[in-house]
């Protein structure tokens, strides 16, 4: 193999840091839909334990919500403001930690030879 290495070798010294920018991306672009994903969950569950974006997305767009004392009328506008605030915030702090992988994939992407 290449200069004594074996397959594991080539893998975690070549291939890996070479493809962290698209792993990055992918990882991201995964995280983001598994975290908006509310969709399945209205779908599959029935009982009272849904999932963190499916109560945000009862309480956005002014439907019934899950907990029993909270069925009020549909929110005020400073409540879904707040509800789609919070529920950014998440993926807007993993962003600036991801960033630097976009920045290299493009910078691999432009190089010619």
């Amino acid at each position: 193999m290449i200069d004594g290495l074996g397959y594991f070798g080539v893998l975690f010294r070549i291939v890996l840091p070479l493809s962290r920018p698209a792993l990055a991306t992918v990882g991201l672009y995964t995280a983001v839909f598994f975290w908006n994903n509310w969709f399945y969950s209205l779908i599959y569950l029935k009982t009272d334990q849904y999932p963190v974006m499916m109560l945000l997305r009862n309480i956005v767009n002014g439907g019934t919500t899950i907990a029993a004392d909270c069925r009020q009328s549909a929110p005020a506008i400073s409540i879904r403001s707040a509800v789609i605030l919070v529920s950014s915030v998440p993926i807007i702090l993993l962003y600036p930690f991801l960033q630097k992988y976009f920045v290299e994939s493009i910078y691999i992407g432009a190089v010619k030879e």
